[in-house]
């Protein structure tokens, strides 16, 4: 079930408002009570579903990368296996990149491409994403420098090539 499924459609009873039809066009209390304790519960939902969500696209991830591309790239986007943004940027970035370095060099990079096809030519927010990214970014550089002088090479052109072009100059340090 998609997020837009259990934010956006579940309330469309409502039209948008919060009304008693029994009195002429006020507002009830009880009626905007249901209302927030129902939006409160949906977004709790959501938001329990995220761990089965990262769970479900690290797994995929190790095992089909084909899927994991599919799930990550904007061509999902209107697809219940679409990861959004509030999903993808609750995996631990540490996590990610164990997941990513335990895979083959080719699956590697296969895995690093779904993020152009995530990025390029979508809709999809990249400002709320690319903190995670950048995080995703330093981890893989902490990890780059326990490995072999062949591998070091290997992850710093993954990194120019797959994760930069989507952090880039665009990319605005947090506060710390």
């Amino acid at each position: 079930m998609s997020e837009f499924h259990l934010t956006d459609r579940q309330y469309s009873f409502f039209n948008g408002r919060f009304h008693n039809y029994s009195r002429n066009d006020a507002e009830s209390k009880e009626c905007r009570a249901f209302f927030d304790y129902y939006k409160d519960l949906t977004g709790r939902i959501i938001n329990d579903s995220y761990q089965q969500i990262t769970e479900a696209l690290l797994t995929d991830m190790r095992t089909d990368s084909d899927r994991y591309v599919w799930k990550i790239s904007f061509a999902s986007a209107n697809s219940d296996d679409h990861v959004p943004t509030q999903a993808l940027t609750t995996i631990n970035p540490l996590a990610f990149t164990e997941t990513l370095l335990s895979l083959p060099n080719e699956q590697q990079i296969t895995v690093l491409t779904a993020f152009s096809r995530r990025y390029n030519f979508s809709t999809i927010d990249l400002g709320a994403e690319r903190p995670w990214l950048y995080a995703l970014k330093q981890q893989l550089e902490s990890a780059r420098r326990t490995r072999s002088h062949f591998d070091q090479q290997r992850l710093s052109s993954n990194i120019e090539h797959y994760l930069m072009p989507h952090i880039g100059n665009f990319y605005q340090p947090i506060n710390n």
